[in-house]
């Protein structure tokens, strides 16, 4: 199944994509299912309905929004997971994309880097925001079923704000986020000094966090765009020059980065 990819299945926008994730109600009058998966893959503004700019909710905090347990919302999930599996080809081929995305970035990556650059492969006839909200659901949804695999290609990690994935095939997926951890911490600290650090203190900082054995170096380009995107207030100038700015949007669109990860 994983390798019968219909012919279109390369070429869908994420705008088709996700009108084929959520379901009509199972019968009148019951929309939870819907409702459901629309919060759970960040298709609704998280906070017009949690009050909160959580990049993916949780359970909990959907099953509050919606009236049900969280066993239901796992149920939910689950059966999502296994039909976009089946009837869904071309979120086998954009796993096979994510695959190489976060191989070309050193094996780690923020979700929104990550969900830029599907959106950068994909395309999107929306309108900012919902053209990256869109993206990031078709995002997860690809996850989603990778993890429902027998051996899944990589691990989901939440912490300081920010949710990363990182490729789990040598099981050192934990390794690879805790370092994108370490360096968006740092990368807080180098924009956080006044005088702003000079470029050759900032490498030397980021440099000086231990990386996972066996993991290739990072450029300097993908060692400062990971740091910063992995942080929670710094910002990267287009002299890739460390300080301090807001989210979102800290490292620009990303749709130029698609071919230079590693540059």
């Amino acid at each position: 199944m994983d390798d019968a990819l219909a012919p279109e299945a390369e070429v869908q926008s994420v705008d088709l994509l996700a009108r084929q994730l959520i379901p009509a109600p199972a019968r009148a009058g019951s929309d939870a299912e819907p409702r459901v998966l629309e919060l759970h893959l960040g298709l609704k503004d998280p906070v017009a309905v949690f009050s909160t700019q959580a990049l993916w909710p949780g359970q909990a905090e959907i099953a509050d929004a919606v009236g049900v347990t969280r066993g239901r919302i796992s149920q939910i999930v689950g059966k999502a997971r296994t039909l976009w599996a089946k009837r869904i080809p071309s979120l086998t081929a954009l796993r096979g994309e994510i695959a190489e995305l976060l191989n070309g970035a050193g094996g780690v990556m923020t979700l929104s880097e990550l969900s830029n650059a599907v959106l950068a492969l994909r395309g999107s006839a929306r309108m900012a925001p919902e053209r990256f909200r869109t993206a990031q659901a078709v995002t997860r949804a690809a996850l989603e079923v990778d993890r429902g695999m027998k051996s899944p290609r990589w691990i989901e990690r939440r912490g300081d704000g920010q949710v990363f994935l990182a490729q789990d095939e040598d099981d050192r997926g934990q390794e690879r986020a805790d370092y994108a951890l370490r360096l968006g911490r740092a990368a807080d600290e180098l924009a956080g000094q006044d005088p702003l650090p000079t470029p050759s203190r900032v490498m030397e900082r980021l440099q000086g966090e231990r990386s996972p054995r066996d993991m290739a170096l990072l450029s300097t380009a993908r060692l400062l765009k990971l740091a910063v995107s992995a942080s929670r207030h710094a910002a990267l100038s287009s002299r890739l020059e460390i300080y301090a700015g807001d989210y979102p949007g800290r490292v620009g669109a990303y749709s130029g980065w698609v071919d230079s990860w590693t540059a």
